[in-house]
């Protein structure tokens, strides 16, 4: 698994909690990682 370049959904989420929002980027990369695991979605 490659993620050396990519936010984790634990480190985007507690930023978003810091800010108060998600950001677009921060959107897009949770859908791609989510896209990718079928987590968020339950499409395993």
């Amino acid at each position: 698994m490659n993620d050396g370049d990519t936010m984790s959904i634990e480190k985007i989420v507690e930023q978003a909690l810091q800010d108060g929002y998600l950001t677009p980027a921060m959107e897009a990369e949770v859908g791609r990682i989510s896209d990718g695991t079928g987590f968020l979605t339950g499409d395993s």
